[in-house]
């Protein structure tokens, strides 16, 4: 597939990406740093092993899906659900590209029903810039039908860590994956805080996360990850994300074992240190 205006292949600290040109979000990270919040993806290495099971919601291009299935290995394997067509076709070149078979990849929405959605239609070829990874169903214009379906519909044996990014969709797809949470225990890491989420609460999906969750018998703490990291791959100087961060709530099944070196979700999420991720550690149970 060779390279155009619009599509570049880039070398990154997992592999080598096809991104958009003109994505000004996680492609402009991958172009840049060669990485996109890469504290997340250690973190995802402290809780997880080889032969984990992981699921995605969200999956964009592929730039946490391809080292997480290199992690958790041959024996592992991770499934990624990405709903917009465009970001879907990178997500699946950039697996080819970079060797990765143990990922089973869905062009289908997450949500409390099976049904069918409408997302909106975006040109990443003709457009201008945009965050391409961070397409909500709430923004006007052309749409187009997508099936959306449940976690607890896949009827998962096994699941290690269950991974929602889904621009402020992330309570429906909670709430239809209640039932996989409470027979599989999996490692929860949910974006609690974007765009659609802060409309509907000033704290997003925090209180909501932990009202809803809060009888299972979770751990819940705040991970917020700075979208410029001084130790990027191809190097930090320069900050392309002036003040950005992503916020998101980990919940560790208490039995699984103890995360430390975060705070609490307790905690008010804008008192949390971005640098804790440094010194997050996981100690599993016996």
């Amino acid at each position: 597939m060779p390279e155009t205006d619009a599509l570049r292949r880039v070398p990154g600290r997992h592999g080598d990406f096809w991104v958009w040109a003109k994505d000004n979000t996680i492609g402009a990270a991958v172009i840049h740093y060669g990485e996109w919040a890469n504290r997340e993806v250690q973190l995802f290495q402290t809780l997880l092993r080889p032969g984990s099971i992981v699921l995605e919601a969200g999956a964009n291009l592929g730039a946490h899906t391809v080292p997480l299935a290199r992690w958790v290995g041959p024996v592992g394997r991770v499934y990624a659900f990405e709903p917009m067509l465009f970001s879907h076709q990178l997500l699946c070149a950039n697996l080819v590209g970079n060797g990765i078979s143990n990922v089973r990849t869905h062009q289908a929405a997450l949500g409390q029903a099976i049904t069918e959605l409408s997302f909106p239609v975006f040109d990443p070829v003709a457009g201008g810039p945009n965050n391409y990874g961070g397409v909500s169903m709430a923004i006007e214009g052309e749409t187009a039908p997508c099936l959306a379906t449940t976690v607890d519909r896949l009827d998962l044996s096994r699941l290690d860590l269950l991974k929602i990014d889904v621009e402020g969709g992330e309570r429906e797809v909670v709430l239809g994956a209640m039932g996989t949470i409470a027979r599989t225990r999996p490692f929860l890491f949910v974006e609690s805080f974007n765009h659609a989420a802060a409309e509907m609460a000033p704290d997003g999906h925090r209180t909501w996360l932990l009202d809803q969750l809060g009888g299972m018998d979770y751990a819940f703490f705040h991970c917020i990850t700075p979208l410029h990291d001084p130790c990027a791959f191809r190097g930090g100087d320069i900050d392309i994300f002036p003040g950005q961060w992503s916020f998101d709530i980990v919940g560790v099944p208490r039995e699984r074992g103890q995360l430390t070196g975060l705070r609490p979700a307790t905690d008010d999420m804008f008192d949390a240190d971005p640098d804790a991720l440094f010194t997050a550690d996981f100690a599993p149970s016996a």
